[in-house]
This record gives structure tokens, C-alpha cells and sequence, in this order.
């Protein structure tokens, strides 16, 4: 007898059926990992930052320059310009050597605020410095700050780390080293 080998239309329907619900499930959760992955590296420069801010204001403490505004704080043989003992907001070569990272300076947030519509594109990490730390932190704060973006990112998509301060009074009156992830 002669058996036809092959695929009936029903076969074919129920795996096109059965792709198609793999896919549906398989999507979102692709898309929670690149988000999942996002919030990951900006917490990560959030904690890498945090240390270099409590390592500059352990320097400046043993140096004797916590109370001083507008010095260099030694911290491991690498000068670095601080606000009463804290980093100061403007990003520069030295800050990225204590990071021991590569990141692509955006520019100035207060001079140009276009720069906060930038994407990340030319690293895996971006900065933007001199902003007025209430559009850092998304609040009323004061002071000043600076962002990290993830590529792909700009900062009004909501998704960074951040460093913010104030000063008041000859004191660091608010230090903040945190994340935004809702646009992550």
C-alpha cells in the first residue's frame, strides 16, 4: 500500500499555534531581562560611587580638609576637587580613575540642558555633570549633582544612577548617591 508521507493541516495549525504561544510568553520576559539587566549596571555605578564619595571623605577627614571648600583631596595618589569633603559635581578624568571605569562625559546639565535629551551611545556608561541636583534626584532638593546613564538611555527617560548634594552653611547638608529606574 502507498502511505503519504508529510504534515496534515491540522499538524501544522496546532505547531503554528504552539509557536505562537511560546512567543507570547517568551517576549515579555526577554524584554524584563534587558530591563532587568539596565537596573542592574546603574545600581552597580550607584554602589561604585558611593565608595569613591565615602573614600574622598575619609581622605579629606584624615587630611584634615573636610571642613574646606574648594580643595584637592588626596585619595590613593589621585587629587580630587572637593565640596567640604565631598566630591565636587564636575566630572574629570580623575573621578572616572577611581572608578576604574570608561565612561563617555554627555556634557554640562545646567549650561545645557539639551544634554539631559542625549542618548548614551558612544559607552556602556555616560555622564552628565553640573546639574541642579532637584533634576537629578526628580525632587525639590537643592544643590547639585551629577548622572550616570546606561547606553541606550537618556536621562529624561528616567533611568540612572545619581550623585546629588547641597551645601549650606560651610557643611555638606544633604549627600545622596542613588538610582532612578522607572524608565529602565
Amino acid at each position: 500500500m502507498y502511505k503519504n508521507k508529510g504534515f496534515t493541516l491540522i499538524e501544522l495549525v496546532i505547531v503554528i499555534i504552539v509557536l505562537g504561544i511560546l512567543a507570547a510568553v517568551a517576549i515579555p520576559r526577554f524584554i524584563n531581562i534587558q530591563q532587568d539587566a539596565r537596573v542592574a549596571a546603574i545600581k552597580g555605578i550607584a554602589g561604585n560611587f558611593s565608595f569613591v564619595v565615602d573614600q574622598v571623605n575619609y581622605a579629606a577627614i584624615m587630611q584634615g580638609l573636610d571642613d574646606q571648600s574648594g580643595v584637592e583631596v588626596d585619595v590613593g595618589g589621585v587629587a580630587i576637587n572637593t565640596y567640604y569633603g565631598r566630591p565636587q559635581e564636575i566630572w574629570d578624568a580623575r573621578l572616572a580613575e577611581l572608578m576604574n571605569n570608561n565612561m563617555h562625559y554627555l556634557g554640562n546639565g545646567y549650561h545645557n540642558s539639551a544634554v539631559l535629551d542625549e542618548v548614551c551611545s558612544q559607552a556602556s556608561v555616560c555622564v552628565v555633570d553640573q546639574t541642579p541636583a532637584g533634576s537629578v534626584t526628580g525632587g525639590y532638593t537643592q544643590g547639585w549633582g551629577m548622572l550616570f546613564v546606561p547606553q541606550g538611555k537618556s536621562v529624561r527617560e528616567q533611568c540612572y544612577a545619581f550623585y546629588a548634594f547641597e551645601v549650606a552653611g560651610g557643611a555638606i547638608a544633604y549627600s545622596e548617591v542613588s538610582t532612578v529606574e522607572d524608565g529602565c
